[in-house]
């Protein structure tokens, strides 16, 4: 019984590290695509911005975006929440959907998200930083 709870005890101290790592201002990337050297920052000086800005980030998903001919005929609809990373050299990673409204209209908001051009990163003390992004996209059919 000794023995299991220093082995518990040891697993807990080397896991120590990476929950305060967690609480700080950045986090290592954890998938494989963004390479592991890049931080992830939640806190930056100046956010990270589709080029043209807020104006042509809405026309860019208008321009692109398209309704899949089942869930229009369905007249199903919603707001998509998606998420992904921009690097520091401004393209973009790891999209994913963290609510979505069905497969097919997720699926187009992750293909147009990962058509989108290079952003203009974040930065932090003047020098270009990864960061996180999260972009609503809503499908009303007109």
């Amino acid at each position: 019984m000794k023995k299991i709870f220093y082995i518990l005890l040891f697993f807990c101290l080397l896991n120590t590290p990476a929950v305060l790592a967690q609480n700080s201002d950045t986090t290592s990337a954890s998938s494989a695509s963004t390479p592991p050297e890049e931080k992830i920052h939640k806190y930056v000086e100046e956010m990270t911005e589709f080029p043209g800005g807020h104006k042509a980030l809405i026309t860019y998903l208008q321009n692109n975006l398209r309704y899949p001919k089942k869930d229009r005929k369905e007249k199903l609809g919603g707001r998509v929440f998606a998420t992904f990373i921009v690097l520091s050299t401004g393209e973009i990673k790891d999209i994913k959907i963290l609510r979505g409204v069905s497969p097919t209209i997720d699926a187009e908001v992750i293909r147009v998200i990962g058509l989108m051009p290079k952003w203009k990163p974040a930065t932090l003390h003047g020098k270009p930083v990864s960061t996180l992004y999260n972009l609503p996209v809503d499908f009303t059919i007109p």
